[in-house]
């Protein structure tokens, strides 16, 4: 738009007759492209995950029929007399900080859980860890640690859908560790390791999209109107978007590794802005 701007106004010719050349002024644009490269790394690592996660978990409650209420301090489940909450899901899919309260037809309370953390590898029993129980009778309390318990689950499907969140919603640093955790258990990791190249290369192709901008101001479009340049702007991002949705899910169909298929598609954003500034300014 700022480059749109100059163009229209006739400044971008001004500023090359004075000895100014494209790559002098890219360069400078590209110092603003970097200070959104670096917005875009700090909000795949900081803010999108919990955002995105947050919206998962309330899309799928609004469409479910479960009675599940989503609070600032986690999920909270109800099974006749027993309330059960889930503080944090880490890597998306480990449920931590549970709370398991049971009371009686009185409305006491009789039996306090806590656990750190559960194995849900089995939806209909979790291997609950690191357990602290309380049994409550009266003026009594009795205290017990246990290291591990088998859990008989009480959620259904649905419910088990909100304990699982996508891959694309966990921070860089969350799927590289995860991934690890899963290449030492052998499990199949493709999902994770697509995602995380995803996010690895963003802020990259925030920057190439800049460089790809450029053109639409200095090309034959710098008569053109800001709505024309917005309009082919936006048909650009989203024909790269579903060109790399396409060639991720070719490459997973193909058998190739999740590093590659993400790869192709920024190899070919980089191709065609070559040819666009070759053929702009050469």
């Amino acid at each position: 738009m700022a480059l749109g701007g100059l163009a229209n106004g006739r400044e971008l010719l001004a500023m090359q007759a004075g000895g100014i050349s494209h790559f002098q002024i890219a360069g400078i644009v590209m110092q603003v492209g970097l200070v959104f490269v670096l917005i875009v790394a700090c909000l795949e690592e900081f803010v999108t995950p919990t955002l995105d996660q947050y919206a998962h978990i309330s899309r799928s409650l609004a469409l479910s029929n479960s009675q599940v209420y989503q609070g600032k301090q986690g999920l909270w489940f109800r099974e006749d007399n027993r309330y059960i909450r889930i503080k944090t899901l880490k890597y998306g899919e480990i449920p931590q900080e549970i709370d398991v309260f049971e009371f009686n037809p009185n409305g006491e309370m009789i039996t306090y859980l806590y656990a750190e953390e559960a194995d849900v590898q089995n939806p209909k029993q979790w291997v609950l860890k690191n357990i602290q129980k309380k049994v409550i009778d009266g003026p009594r309390v009795t205290e017990e640690a246990i290291p591990s318990l088998v859990w008989d689950s009480p959620f259904n499907r649905e419910e088990m859908r909100l304990l699982t969140l996508p891959a694309s919603s966990l921070a860089p640093s969350d799927l590289f560790r995860y991934i690890e955790i899963l290449q030492r258990k052998n499990q199949n990791v493709l999902r994770y390791e697509l995602a995380f190249w995803d996010k690895i290369f963003m802020p990259l192709k925030t920057g190439l999209m800049v460089l790809l901008a450029l053109p639409f101001a200095f090309g034959p479009l710098r008569s053109a109107s800001a709505g024309k340049r917005i309009m082919l702007g936006g048909l650009a991002g989203i024909g790269y978007y579903l060109t790399t949705e396409i060639l991720e899910h070719l490459g997973i169909l193909l058998g190739a590794t999740a590093l590659l298929t993400t790869v192709i598609p920024f190899l070919g954003i980089v191709l065609a802005t070559t040819i666009i500034w070759w053929v702009c300014f050469s």
